[in-house]
């Protein structure tokens, strides 16, 4: 078997199964195929199932790269086939990262930032883990991955932002991570310059970038130029993104600004500092403050935490839980006060 022929996806055998039969479904998973890769949820919309509500299970018989294997999910569950490029060695890729991004719903703002990050971000310098929070419709965000070295992951139910980003974590080998919010939009050389400041420091463990001028969807942040205003002339908060981003690299490459922490929207680490530290503390569930926690966690290990500001990209801000708020009535306050309340005690006991 030549080159050309490993390297394609064959879809032996699929079928489908009900409570009370099975149906052969191989030429509509076959049909599925793209980009020698395979991406689907177990769903009745798959075989056109009437039986809604039905305990379904979908099997798959599958050759890739010329071995034979099995897949087997159920209903609500979505199945990954594809060959999966192992995260490049630091003698190959000095500063190749696995970029954890968590969604739920939201799929336009997802598919943004995935198609940002394609086109500002070196090819084979990175590996998008994405873990979905049992979002309605993956179809837009997924069509931006296709031909990009990915780990994609669906959870049946919302787990939060805790439970995602720990799940990409458990998942990740690189030797840098960046935690990276679904409703950012990235700019040129925006990782390479983030891993080159984080690098050039040995006791640097946290770097984050800047996100633009004033408030993201209304809150405050120490990322907005807003804060660091003397940066740029007085007119730069009307340029766009790219011109903000490309004036503070003229201006500033390599420099950074201590702050207290990096607020998770976009926050690239070492491997060393997981090591350390470990998973997010899931007392946050949701979210909120988690970041804050795992920052105190990293400095208290002996790392530094700064802002890099020779780069700049959007941020939106908050995007999910307005999303959950309206959709499963999640109170947002309340949320802050409580996760806030316990990072105080749990800090006030270290």
């Amino acid at each position: 078997m030549n080159d050309s022929m490993k390297s394609k996806l064959i879809i032996e055998e699929a079928k489908y199964f009900t409570r009370h039969y099975s149906k052969d479904i191989t030429k509509i998973i076959a049909n599925l195929v793209n980009d020698n890769g395979l991406s689907i949820m177990a769903s009745n919309d798959i075989a056109g199932d009437p039986h809604i509500g039905v305990i379904k299970m979908l099997y798959i018989r599958y050759t890739l790269n010329g071995v034979q294997d099995t897949k087997l999910v159920y209903e609500g569950n979505r199945v990954e086939i594809y060959e999966k490029k192992p995260a490049t060695t630091p003698q190959q890729c000095t500063y190749f990262t696995d970029i954890i991004i968590p969604s739920y719903n939201n799929d336009e703002l997802t598919a943004n930032c995935f198609k940002s990050i394609k086109q500002h971000t070196k090819e084979g310098a990175y590996r998008i883990i994405w873990i979905d929070n049992g979002s309605k419709d993956m179809s837009l965000p997924m069509k931006q991955l296709i031909g990009v070295n990915r780990i994609c992951v669906h959870f049946p139910t919302n787990k939060g932002f805790v439970g995602a980003v720990n799940e990409g974590l458990r998942l990740s080998d690189a030797p840098s991570v960046c935690l990276l919010n679904n409703d950012t939009v990235v700019t040129s050389e925006w990782l390479e310059k983030l891993n080159k400041i984080l690098y050039a420091n040995k006791k640097l463990g946290i770097v984050g970038p800047l996100t633009g001028y004033g408030k993201d969807n209304g809150m405050d942040s120490h990322h907005s130029l807003s804060l660091h205003s003397k940066l740029l002339p007085a007119d730069a908060h009307n340029w766009d993104f790219n011109r903000l981003n490309k004036e503070l690299e003229m201006r500033y490459s390599g420099r950074t600004y201590n702050i207290d922490f990096v607020a998770f929207l976009c926050a690239v680490m070492k491997r060393e500092v997981i090591d350390k530290v470990g998973l997010l503390d899931i007392n946050y569930a949701m979210g909120m403050w988690d970041d804050c926690d795992y920052n105190r966690s990293a400095q208290k290990a002996g790392y530094d935490i700064a802002l890099a500001i020779d780069t700049c990209i959007y941020h939106r801000g908050r995007s999910t839980f307005n999303v959950v708020e309206k959709e499963e009535g999640l109170d947002v306050e309340r949320l802050l006060r409580e996760n806030k309340a316990y990072l105080d005690k749990k800090w006030r006991r270290n």
